[in-house]
């Protein structure tokens, strides 16, 4: 989708074609990761964490939402990108 996007110019019928096949894989893509996170992490993490923990990490989360911060998440995912690379 970047590729596509930062052509100059209006896109011709193959490159909106290339876009909207992108979109909708990244949308499927993106929908099956929050049906997993949903079915799968949250009842995990909620039967492993405490509620005190739950409450800690809720705060944290809003903290970090209002900072508008993003310089440690984005570290913090460069680190872990390099410590278990994506499976290609």
């Amino acid at each position: 989708m970047e590729a596509v996007a930062s052509e100059r110019g209006p896109l011709d019928d193959a490159e909106v074609e290339r876009l909207t096949e992108a979109a909708a894989a990244y949308s499927s893509h993106l929908r099956s990761h929050i049906l997993k996170e949903d079915r799968i992490l949250l009842p995990l993490t909620e039967a492993l964490l405490t509620e005190d923990r739950m409450e800690r990490l809720a705060a944290g989360v809003a903290a970090f939402a209002r900072s508008g911060d993003e310089s440690g998440l984005v570290a913090l995912a460069e680190r872990l990108a390099e410590r278990y690379p994506p499976l290609s």
